[in-house]
């Protein structure tokens, strides 16, 4: 919400939304639970293994997850949702959606998420100040192989895909069901691979995880649908290659015109 709501008012669209969704990701795991440093960030062997194979030592960092956890929050916490929800609202898309006093809001909400995720993950593991370094194609990226070689095969699936996106959303004809055709297709290879990844520890028994699963599944087909439906019923046919471009007014309980 607040990246969205800092894209909207200021009028940029989606390269600048991109850019704050990986600053955010790289915040989150490298200050906030610290997941990018922590050896023992999870109690399971499998943590390890992913680690080890592509560490950097004098960093600190496994080229591994940096892709992960960055890559992964800046599409799927991110960029997918914003796209998918504005989808939901066709003819509010493009507008703030906050006033002051809802910003206001969420701004302490997250601040207070934050204390609470910083405090619950480095009660065991903190960073050192003096170590600290600057920090279809996404089912790739969840599948390689945890080492130099796969790492190599995710940056260069992450890069064509980036490259292919740009390429089709300058066309004159890209519009926003296309846009949440992308976002869409995130989120449902996020949500198949469910199916295929044992919960960490174990201990969950398969029927309750393809419960889950199926679940997780239905909701996202069903928001997705809803989406699309929404966007035929308005007859939005709106081009996204101007957003950049475009200057939007704000609307909202704080005044503004």
């Amino acid at each position: 919400m607040l990246i969205r709501e800092v894209a909207r008012r200021t009028g940029r669209g989606w390269p600048s939304i991109l850019l704050l969704s990986a600053a955010f990701g790289l915040f989150q795991a490298g200050l906030i639970d610290q997941s990018l440093f922590n050896p023992h960030f999870v109690s399971d062997p499998f943590w390890s293994q992913e680690r080890l194979p592509t560490l950097v030592p004098a960093a600190g960092i496994s080229a591994h997850h940096l892709l992960g956890f960055v890559v992964g929050h800046m599409i799927w916490s991110f960029a997918a949702p914003i796209v998918v929800v504005e989808s939901c609202v066709p003819r509010l898309a493009d507008r703030p959606w906050l006033g002051r006093v809802g910003t206001t809001v969420l701004l302490v909400l997250y601040a207070l998420a934050v204390v609470v995720f910083f405090h619950e993950h480095t009660r065991n593991f903190m960073r050192a100040r003096h170590n600290w370094a600057p920090p279809r194609l996404s089912a790739t990226h969840q599948l390689a192989p945890a080492d130099w070689s796969g790492s190599v095969l995710d940056l260069t699936a992450l890069s064509l895909g980036g490259c292919l996106l740009l390429f089709w959303s300058r066309r004159r004809d890209w519009d926003r069901p296309h846009a949440l055709m992308v976002g869409g297709t995130a989120l449902v290879v996020n949500a198949a691979l469910s199916f295929v990844v044992e919960p960490v520890g174990g201990h969950t028994s398969l029927t309750a995880k393809y419960a889950a699963n199926a679940t997780l599944m239905a909701a996202v087909l069903a928001l997705l649908t809803w989406a699309y439906r929404r966007l035929l019923h308005t007859g939005a046919r709106t081009t996204t290659a101007t957003l950049p471009e475009q200057r939007v007014l704000t609307i909202g309980g704080d005044g503004e015109s």
